[in-house]
């Protein structure tokens, strides 16, 4: 049976891996995606990755994230779709206790996390 900490360990180890270790493929398609997630982690920009479920958009993310120059600060993952419009908000950006009916007390959003 396979722990919650292992699959936290090998999550978060996929940064460390060259992207021919983790993605496959040997088309044009795939080796376009390889040289795309290396110009992108050397670029100081915002990445936004957008695809069907299911089609490996967190494995990319991490591998850009393993592969740029912050590879050693947190990877902070946002499933966007999962957060309720009316918490989207706090939940990127915080909040400071007070702000709303139950915030007693602080809590940084994501983006500061980040």
């Amino acid at each position: 049976m396979t722990t919650i900490p292992s699959v936290t360990s090998l999550a978060t180890s996929l940064g460390e891996f060259p992207p021919e270790a983790v993605i496959f493929g040997r088309s044009e398609v795939m080796q376009s995606l390889r040289d795309r997630m290396d110009k992108v982690a050397s670029a100081n920009v915002p990445v936004l990755i957008q695809g069907e479920s299911g089609t490996g958009k967190d494995i990319i993310a991490r591998m850009i994230h393993g592969l740029s120059p912050w590879r050693t600060g947190p990877f902070v993952k946002v499933n966007c779709p999962a957060i309720p419009g009316t918490l989207l908000e706090s939940e990127l950006f915080g909040y400071e206790k007070g702000a709303f009916t139950g915030a007693y007390g602080s809590k940084p959003g994501r983006v500061e996390l980040a």
